[in-house]
């Protein structure tokens, strides 16, 4: 099987099994569907050896698709708008005896995660070639469904950890709206990446580079749309939460709002500030163009560098200022600090997590004014 008599005296080289080859093909992302094919087809000696080698082959396509499609500060920015899709679902439907549980904010991040893991994969295997204007909305329906499938399967594991059904059905509900309107805010601006200038280059025209800064520009926006998206939901979503708690109504909780808007307010003046300069005037000089470009990279690397003070850290913050409000009006109940835990723990992770991948932008763009400057 799998051998083929070719003209004159030789043999064909062997091929996989159709049905194999079919459900190998399913299983990778239609972006590189065909060219990771072909290669598995080159390297075919036995249905044995071409299950091996896709079993290897696809989870590392699909990872390095994921690592393409997905951009780490929007997903930072989804996965709270998720988290507090079900953390509103959780207060309207149970209010704070739910949230004052010892693992209810854990139970909340569960369709969470679920959500993000299908948000990213409906997006590693989505064909760019086939991406509608309702692209935004069934990937929130997608998200939602991985909420809900994590939830069954929890079913059969531990109940205690799966969600009430109307709060799982509200959250997810809510979710799909506040994560399609998300994604509808992210389309509007046209997405786009720096490209990488090659070293040693020195016929790059004025013409390029000013299209380079286009793209980088739109990017930057984009970023700062995400940005202030999750300033206004979070303090949004917060603020209506406390507004609903008769604990939150004390002078205390009262001090505890004001403080959430004030740190709100500084971040969205920050996300203005930090934001790019202007695209490269069209009738710039090459020597001009690059040095305006050379200005955007720098001044977006400072921001990403100084994020921790200007965005990371303020939302921290205000998180950390809605979670232990409460036990800090509260000092003869010992229990409210350990079931605020969870809370803060995800909101460090979130935050250190966040600066972080900043970091890591800000090295991206120091290379690309090292390459610019070896021009």
């Amino acid at each position: 099987m799998g051998q083929a008599v070719g003209k004159g005296s030789g043999l064909v080289k062997p091929a996989p099994p159709k049905a194999i080859e079919t459900i190998v093909g399913t299983l990778l992302p239609p972006a590189c569907r065909e060219e990771v094919l072909g290669d598995l087809h080159e390297r075919f000696t036995s249905p044995r050896q071409y299950i091996a080698d896709a079993m290897f082959t696809v989870p590392c396509v699909v990872a390095s698709r994921i690592r393409r499609t997905t951009d780490a500060r929007v997903l930072g920015m989804e996965a709270f708008t998720a988290y507090l899709s079900f953390l509103c679902a959780a207060w309207q439907w149970a209010g704070t005896a739910f949230l004052a549980e010892q693992w209810g904010l854990v139970r909340l991040a569960i369709p969470t995660v679920s959500a993000l893991v299908a948000l990213m994969l409906r997006r590693a295997y989505a064909d760019p070639a086939r991406r509608s204007r309702w692209a935004p909305f069934v990937d929130a329906a997608v998200g939602a469904g991985g909420a809900v499938l994590s939830q069954a399967a929890l079913w059969n594991i531990d109940r205690e950890l799966v969600l009430p059904r109307w709060m799982l059905i509200s959250g997810s509900a809510m979710s799909v709206l506040l994560l399609a309107a998300l994604g509808r805010i992210l389309a509007s601006r046209e997405s786009g990446g720096h490209a990488t200038v090659q070293g040693g280059n020195a016929t790059m025209s004025p013409k390029d580079v000013r299209h380079e800064s286009q793209k980088f520009v739109k990017k930057v926006r984009r970023g700062n749309v995400s940005q202030l998206f999750a300033v206004i939901l979070v303090v949004g979503v917060l603020l209506f939460l406390m507004s609903k708690d008769a604990s939150f109504r004390s002078g205390a909780g009262r001090t505890a709002g004001g403080v959430i808007i004030a740190v709100a307010l500084y971040m969205i003046g920050q996300v203005y500030r930090k934001g790019s300069i202007g695209a490269v005037p069209p009738e710039a000089t090459s020597s001009v163009a690059r040095g305006y470009y050379r200005t955007q990279l720098e001044r977006q690397r400072a921001a990403l560098r100084s994020v921790w003070s200007w965005y990371a850290g303020p939302m921290l913050a205000i998180l950390l200022t809605f979670a232990l409000q409460v036990p800090f009006a509260h000092p003869d109940e010992p229990a409210l600090w350990s079931r605020s835990a969870p809370f803060v723990l995800l909101s460090l992770l979130w935050s250190v997590g966040f600066a972080y991948i900043s970091r890591r932008e800000a090295h991206k763009l120091q290379r690309e004014i090292d390459a610019l400057d070896k021009e």
